[in-house]
């Protein structure tokens, strides 16, 4: 710091580590208190990514001891490898996004750039899709769950009564996106579709012209075993996923040549707009099935 015998002073004000200033770093230490100054020579006094008054990993904090990554000044990195979301890696999901970056996280000091089932790299809802944007069910990385509750074949419910739930287990969903899970009409070899075995006679709503939201509409079937063949485990299913309607009742045995006569209470919602609505009306056991469709008016 000295040009001559006669200078005022020892200091450099040139030279940041002999200039008796701190400055631009983090620590409040001026010149060689600085552990920035190896030497009077040196000029700079910052002493890594910890001071150096920067935000280096981009977290929103900077330095030490501000920054979660910094366990000193000296600290040469502002990252923390053991924390997900403050070591400067796109963990273990599927957004391709890091640290404060990624939605995951909310803090540097987050464990997890996990951000709900659609970022986790799991196929939660078991539709051989996993995460956002394949999962149909996905909206965003963001999404707390695979499920799309407006989609039959998705949305973790046995909407056709059959004991299966979504795509791929119940055979009636193609894809996740399907609409329904009704199960395509078994092959004509292995049903006897053509068979008069199995009759419906007549299908009567009493209140038909004049069913509302909110009514309870009592629907009578009339059916028979016209056969020789002795008819177990008989159900009769009622579907209108307009109406959100499902009811099923049975098993019963129909003995051979038996007429018998079944009334099912369908409770109309309160919510449905007036209009014309089909009832899918299903009479079957494991070898015979009868489907009739009944349009019904709602006033």
């Amino acid at each position: 710091g000295c040009s001559s015998p006669s200078d005022t002073a020892e200091t450099n004000s040139a030279i940041e580590c002999d200039d008796g200033v701190d400055n631009a770093d983090a620590d409040s230490l001026v010149d060689m208190a600085d552990p920035g100054c190896t030497s009077p020579s040196d000029t700079t006094e910052t002493d890594g990514d910890c001071d150096d008054t920067t935000d280096n990993d981009l977290d929103s904090s900077a330095d030490y001891p501000a920054d979660p990554g910094c366990t000193s000044y000296s600290d040469t990195t502002e990252l923390d490898v053991t924390v997900e979301c403050d070591d400067g890696i796109d963990n273990a999901d599927a957004d391709n996004l890091i640290d404060m970056a990624d939605p995951g996280c909310t803090s540097p000091s987050d464990a997890t750039e996990t951000d709900g089932d659609c970022d986790d790299l799991n196929d939660n809802d078991g539709d051989t899709y996993t995460d956002y944007p394949n999962d149909p069910g996905c909206t965003s990385y963001s999404d707390s769950s695979e499920l799309n509750p407006v989609i039959e074949c998705d949305n973790g419910i046995d909407d056709d009564l059959d004991g299966l739930i979504d795509y791929p287990d119940d055979i009636g969903c193609g894809t996740p996106i399907d609409s329904d899970e009704f199960n395509p009409a078994p092959p004509v070899e292995n049903i006897n579709l053509e068979s008069r075995d199995l009759r419906i006679n007549h299908i009567t709503i009493p209140q038909d012209s004049f069913i509302r939201p909110g009514d309870d509409l009592a629907l009578e079937l009339d059916f028979e075993n016209e056969g020789t063949i002795f008819m177990d485990d008989v159900t009769v299913t009622i579907i209108s996923p307009e109406l959100g309607i499902k009811k099923r009742i049975g098993p019963f045995d129909l003995d051979k040549n038996e007429d018998t006569t079944r009334t099912l209470l369908l409770e109309m919602p309160y919510y449905v707009e007036p209009g014309i609505y089909d009832l899918r009306i299903t009479i079957s056991n494991d070898k015979y099935r009868r489907v009739r469709h009944r349009p019904i008016v709602i006033t």
